[in-house]
Parts: structure tokens; C-alpha cells; sequence
């Protein structure tokens, strides 16, 4: 079909399963049931979690055991006996676990305010206080790290969220403790490179290689010996060693003096090498050795098992830290001045890659090594490097690695939230509250309670909602705009590109004119979308639309395609949400244009402001049950009616949809379904007319 040819308009007949739904929901069992005897899924607006995920996660079941000694009979005992007798009952799990990490951050901030280059030329610089904080505060963290999983079985709020959140703020940890631990042990990254490599990475890897092994074998097996345990000990007796010794200590050889005195022959002599071994030495080996011995094992093992897709499963870690070790090859100086940075971006992509190999392994979904694009700029950099002269200006590369450690910092920050509030959803808990029931579409719920009722108490707000007849309310979906043509455009030439194809001149045009965000906010509709309303008009004439269904109260978006549709379709438009237009219909006594309606803004698609759209949407419902008019015509945009109706697809250009709506039904409890369902204060959505687009067309 060309570009500028619009399909006839066919009347669909009344059905509550869907069957005349768009193609692309054929497989789909249904749009919507009846609010009263359905199950519903979690609100739109899924970004990462596939509909296949979210039928997968709530089936996760955790495996694993801790077979270390120390946490059998030391921490495992501890850890009850504060959540037994400490611990409130109605503190989340997750907030446990913030405590931790929140108490790891401040000993880190404070190693970072004294030391911020991680080079001191004395241990008299360094405050020895500041290692018994980090004593502390790992020993807080380790407690708190098994306290988490305790209090979630206590209050019975286990979750697959809860694993992933744990996991994640142990990634989060990792790069605090070996930061912590090079500066405890005094060594100068200058004169210390491959130790303070092996001190990043090597946790890194033990940490990833253990994800990686659960996400194959289904289960996590923690060695007699590991890493949360044994390790975080070593940990905390290094921090006080530095506290009561100094930093200094870890510089000496006595340790090595020790040995050969034992040994009775020193160790130059016996290996015929110039050996000398300082105190840190001693641990780095002994931590190398243990990082080596169950990375290898684990390795050889799951790939012997599952063959190519595990070994190459290993390959985005691999790219990550060899890219480290040869940027402090070809460019240290790159590191040693920028080393918080370094340390930071290190830290946001381990934690990226390790946090998508958990979520694929609660919702049982593929791990893609090969879309880890994240790490494309620090390979450029990494070639950059290796091709620059060693006496070359590397200002410019500098730059680079802090603007991209930024950009991957908001991305991984903006990532989290959301997969957070997709689980959320779906598993309908909150994240650091197991008091409070989750209701679907809850700030909306909040919003028109707090209308009825200005108290805090939801069960007087409930009896406060004024008793009215149920609604119909009918849904049209503006006309193709100016920006959806632009979006087509974008996806064409994406599209192109994936093919190695190149992009037509227009459609670049087009996608480029997408920078203009201000007007992609209010653009008209397109010469296709002129078209879509002339079609639909006539149809809607011709089944005498307006006049057989009642409508009384037409109310639609101040946005300028949302008025041309409005008007080109139903002949009236509104000026303010308080004035009557003129009567160009017998059955309607009002038309109305109220910012209500008005399409999602660009604040509220950022996830911190996710509650100021739904607080809008639980506002005009609350409007819309006030009207004295019983049934409405609504004219508006696809993302408002979507995340309005909890559905996870978008109405198409012109579509006209019937609902009811009753806000004495709301607020029940939800439970989840592999079907669509309503928010229980909407029920009997159906299609009842469809403008078929272009297939260029791109829905908003």
C-alpha cells in the first residue's frame, strides 16, 4: 500500500474476545473481560520485560545452598538471631539490603575524601579510623546481605525481585571493597598496576562466573569457601590490620621473613629468582589463587556441559576486563589520572552485564552476549589507545572516558528503575513496602480518593465516591499526525541500516526533523491523517454514529491533532473545559477541550515522574465520574488510553473503542492472568470501528 492510501472502514461487530483486533493481536486470547470475573495482567508500559517474561517470572523458584562452615555456624545463626529479635516485621527485605550498601557507600566516600587519587605518599595521611569504619561496615553489610534473605521468609515476601535486587547491590559492592582494600594495603596504582587489576577484576570475575553458572545449571552452589563469606572476612581482618598496624604494614616483608625462617632456606635461594614478596603480595597471590581455582572449575565445567552458548555467555566480561588490562598497558596514564572515573565506569558495565544475566535468568529468557553494546565505546577506546603514540596528547581521550562514564552511569541508573517497576507490576509487590496491598494503577487510585476525600484513610474515601449510573464511554484515537510520519520515517531508516542498506533522502529528512521535540509535542495531523478522517467521518455518518449511541458529552485534547480530529470526525469541537460550544449535534449538550487529555509530556516519561501521569489519569477519571452526562466520546492519544486502560498495546489512528466505567468497583486486589484485563473500575472494552493505517504508520 503506498504511502498516501487509507484502507476502507469497516464497523466491527460487539465481542468480548478480541477477534477483530488488530493482526498483530490475533494470537492473543483476548483484549479485555469483564472487570468482574477476570484476572488481570499488570498495567503498559513494559520496556524490558517481554510478554513471555512476564508470564515466566512470577513461576521463579530459587536454588541454592551455602556450604561454608563460617556461615553455617557463625553468620547464618547471627543473622537469625537479629532478624528474630531485632528486626521489625514490617521492614522489607530490599530495605535491608539498601542498608547494607548505603553503610558500604559512606566508608567509600570516606576513603574517597581522604585519599580521591588512591595514592598517598604515607600512612600518616591516612586516618586509621577511617579503616575501622570499613571493618565496620563490611561486617554491617554481611550481616545485613544474610539478613535480607531471612526476614523475606519470616514475612513470607520472597521474590524474584528480591534475588535480583540482592545480586545487584552486590555488584554495586564489589568494586567499594576492592577499592577499599587497595588503599588499605597501600598500594600505589603508579607502581602497582596488575595488583590493582587483579583486586578489580578478580572479584568481578568470581562474582560473574557464579551468575553465569546459575543462569545454566538453574542454581547457585556457594563453595566451602567463597566469596560473601571467607572473602568479606579476609575483608574485614585486612581493614583492621590497617587500623591497628597502619596502612604501612602491608609494605614490609614480614611475612616472607617468616616463611624462609620456617622454611630454613630463603626463597631466592631455593627458586634461584630474586624474590621479594611484601605483605599485600602475600594476599593478592593467595586471592588470585582462590579467584582461579573456582573460576577455572565453574568454566570448565558448565562449558563442557553447554558447549558454545555458555563459553560465549563469558565473552562480555572477557571484553571487559581485557580492555582494562590493555588501556593500563598502552595508556596509563589515561587510568592514573582519571582513576575514580576508571574505577566507576568499570563498575557501571560489570554491574549492567551482570544484572541482565540475573534477569534472564528469572524470567527464563535468552542471554544475548552479543547485544551488550554498552561496551562498543570502551572498545573504541581501547583501539584508540593502543594505535596512539606514546607521547601524544590523550586530553581528548580523557574526555571521552568521562563523558562515557557519565552516559552509561544515567543509562544503567534509568535501566534499573525501570525493570524495578516492570517487576513491580507484575509480581504486584512494592519494592521497599510489604505492608501495603498493591493495587494496580495505585496513584491513580490515590488521586481519586484524595478528590472524594481529603484524608489518608481509603476505605471513608471509597464511601465518599458519589453513587452514579455506569458510564459508556466511547475512545478515539486522533488522526495519523505529522510526528507519527516522522517516527514511520525513523523506523525505516533503522531498519534499512539493519539491512546495510542505505536510508532514502526523505526519510532521513524526516527522522533528523525528530530533534525538534517541542513540535513533535503539538504537530497537526499528517496529509495521511486527512485522509483517516474523511474515511472515518463518512462511516460514522453513514452508521449515524453519534445519534445512535447517545452521546451527550464530547470532550477531547487541546492538542492541535486531537482538535482536527475531533472536528473532522464528529463535526464539534470545544474551547475550555468550562465553556459550551455551539450544539452541532441534537444529542449533545457539550463539547469541552480539557488538558486532562493532553498527551504524555516529556517530563512524565522519565521514570522518576511515572507516578505524575498516572496521578493525572486517576484525576480525570475522577472528572469523568462527576459529568452528569452518562455517556462520552472522548477524543485523545494512544499513550494517555493505554496506560489508562492497562493494556500493552496502542490504539490505532482513528479507532473508535466502547468502554463502560463504574468507580464504585475500584480498588479490588489484582492477581495476574496470561489474558488482558481492565482496571476493575473499567470493564467491556470492545472495537467497534477501525480505520486501517498505512503500514508506514508508526503509533504513539
Amino acid at each position: 500500500m503506498s504511502k498516501g492510501d487509507v484502507s476502507s472502514v469497516a464497523p466491527t461487530t460487539t465481542t468480548t474476545s478480541g477477534a477483530n483486533v488488530y493482526d498483530a493481536l490475533a494470537s492473543k486470547s483476548q483484549v479485555a473481560t469483564k472487570s468482574n470475573s477476570s484476572r488481570s495482567t499488570p498495567s503498559s508500559g513494559y520496556y524490558y520485560l517481554t510478554r513471555d517474561a512476564r508470564e515466566q517470572l512470577p513461576n521463579y523458584q530459587y536454588k541454592g545452598s551455602d556450604l561454608s562452615l563460617l556461615y553455617k555456624y557463625i553468620l547464618s545463626p547471627l543473622a537469625e538471631f537479629f532478624v528474630t529479635n531485632i528486626l521489625p516485621a514490617s521492614i522489607a527485605p530490599n530495605t535491608v539490603t539498601s542498608i547494607g550498601l548505603i553503610w558500604m557507600m559512606t566508608s567509600y566516600g570516606l576513603y574517597w575524601w581522604y585519599v580521591p587519587t588512591m595514592e598517598y605518599s604515607s600512612d600518616s595521611i591516612v586516618p586509621r579510623w577511617i579503616f575501622l569504619y570499613n571493618a565496620i561496615a563490611m561486617l554491617g553489610y554481611q550481616t545485613l546481605d544474610n539478613m535480607d534473605g531471612k526476614q523475606a521468609r519470616r514475612t513470607k515476601s520472597s521474590s524474584p525481585l528480591g534475588l535480583l535486587f540482592d545480586h545487584g547491590c552486590d555488584a554495586v559492592n564489589s568494586i567499594f571493597g576492592s577499592a577499599n582494600w587497595i588503599i588499605g594495603m597501600h598500594l600505589l596504582p603508579s607502581q602497582n598496576m596488575w595488583q590493582c587489576w587483579a583486586l578489580v577484576f578478580g572479584p568481578f570475575a568470581m562474582f560473574y562466573v557464579a551468575t553465569w553458572e546459575q543462569y545454566f545449571t538453574g542454581q547457585l552452589i556457594m563453595p566451602i569457601i567463597n566469596g560473601p563469606n571467607e572473602g568479606l572476612l579476609g575483608g574485614i581482618l585486612l581493614s583492621l590490620t590497617s587500623f591497628v598496624y597502619g596502612s604501612d604494614y602491608w609494605q614490609h616483608s614480614d611475612w616472607q621473613q617468616s616463611l624462609e625462617a620456617t622454611l630454613g632456606v630463603s626463597l631466592s635461594s631455593l627458586t634461584g629468582i630474586d624474590i621479594h614478596l611484601r605483605n599485600c603480595d602475600f594476599v593478592i597471590l593467595a586471592s588470585s589463587i582462590g579467584f582461579l581455582q573456582e573460576i577455572v572449575w565453574k568454566a570448565l565445567t558448565v562449558t563442557r556441559k553447554y558447549k558454545q552458548p555458555a563459553a560465549q555467555s563469558l565473552l562480555p566480561f572477557a571484553c571487559l576486563a581485557v580492555c582494562f588490562w590493555i588501556l593500563g598497558v598502552h595508556q596509563p596514564q589515561l587510568l592514573l589520572e582519571n582513576p575514580r572515573t576508571s574505577l566507576h565506569l568499570a563498575m557501571i558495565l560489570f554491574v549492567e552485564m551482570s544484572t541482565e544475566l540475573m534477569l534472564a535468568h528469572v524470567t527464563s529468557q535468552p542471554f544475548f552476549p552479543w547485544r551488550r553494546w554498552q561496551l562498543l565505546p570502551l572498545i573504541a577506546m581501547t583501539v584508540w589507545a593502543v594505535q596512539m603514540p606514546s607521547d601524544a596528547d590523550a586530553t581528548l581521550l580523557q574526555y571521552s572516558l568521562t563523558a562515557y562514564s557519565w552516559c552509561i552511569g544515567s543509562y544503567l541508573v534509568i535501566k534499573c528503575v525501570l525493570v524495578v517497576h516492570e517487576i513491580c507490576n507484575v509480581l504486584q509487590i512494592w519494592c521497599f513496602d510489604i505492608v501495603t496491598p498493591y493495587y494496580q494503577h495505585g496513584a491513580a487510585t490515590s488521586m481519586i480518593f484524595r478528590r472524594f476525600d481529603n484524608t489518608s484513610q481509603s476505605a471513608r474515601a471509597r464511601s465518599s465516591i458519589p453513587k452514579r449510573p455506569i458510564k459508556t464511554v466511547y475512545l478515539i484515537r486522533h488522526a495519523e499526525s505529522e510526528e507519527n510520519e516522522r517516527m514511520a520515517s525513523l523506523s525505516r531508516v533503522l531498519s534499512s541500516l539493519k539491512r546495510f542498506q542505505i536510508p532514502s533522502l526523505s526519510d532521513i529528512v524526516a527522522a533528523i526533523e525528530l530533534l525538534n521535540v517541542s513540535a513533535q509535542v503539538d504537530s497537526p495531523v499528517s496529509t495521511t491523517g486527512a485522509q483517516q478522517i474523511a474515511v472515518m467521518r463518512k462511516t460514522l455518518d453513514q452508521n449515524l454514529f453519534v445519534s445512535n449511541a447517545g452521546i451527550q458529552l464530547i470532550a477531547h485534547s487541546p492538542l492541535i491533532r486531537a482538535c482536527q480530529t475531533c472536528e473532522g470526525m464528529l463535526g464539534c469541537i470545544g474551547s475550555n473545559p468550562s465553556d459550551e460550544a455551539e450544539k452541532k449535534v441534537p444529542s449533545i449538550s457539550r463539547v469541552i477541550k480539557t488538558e486532562k487529555l493532553i498527551e504524555k509530556s516529556p517530563l512524565e516519561w522519565t521514570p522518576l515522574r511515572y507516578n505524575a501521569f498516572i496521578e493525572r489519569i486517576g484525576d480525570f477519571e475522577a472528572w469523568l465520574w462527576e459529568q452528569d452526562e452518562e455517556v462520552i466520546a472522548l477524543v485523545g492519544h494512544s499513550q494517555f488510553f493505554k496506560a489508562m486502560l492497562g493494556l500493552d498495546f496502542k490504539f490505532r489512528n482513528c479507532d473508535v473503542w466502547k468502554v463502560k466505567l463504574d468507580l464504585s468497583a475500584m480498588d479490588r486486589p489484582r492477581t495476574i492472568d496470561s489474558g488482558w484485563a481492565l482496571p476493575s473500575q473499567w470493564s467491556e472494552l470492545e472495537l467497534l470501528y477501525t480505520c486501517q493505517p498505512p503500514k508506514s504508520e508508526c503509533t504513539r
